[in-house]
């Protein structure tokens, strides 16, 4: 799974007024629906889903930017937790 996650008006973050973008290609999306889904089964080691761009691990997101003017998210953690 390969995509982008990009921070937008990163500069904003004390207020509270940035936008985050997630970009995917089809198979991307359906591998992230999987993992999901794994997660959402409790599957052994899926929670929490950690990917990281190739500078800083596994290479699961991309640093090529859609948004020319964004910030790259190097790492993206998804956590399921029980209300």
């Amino acid at each position: 799974m390969t995509f982008s996650v990009e921070v937008r008006n990163s500069e904003a973050i004390q207020e509270e007024a940035q936008t985050v973008h997630l970009f995917l290609g089809l198979e991307d999306i359906e591998m992230l629906i999987a993992s999901l889904e794994a997660m959402r089964d409790d599957l052994p080691r899926s929670n929490p889903l950690t990917l990281f761009s190739q500078d800083w691990g596994n290479g699961a997101l991309s640093t090529e930017k859609v948004i020319q003017d964004a910030q790259i998210t190097h790492c993206l953690k998804i956590t399921k937790f029980e209300r």
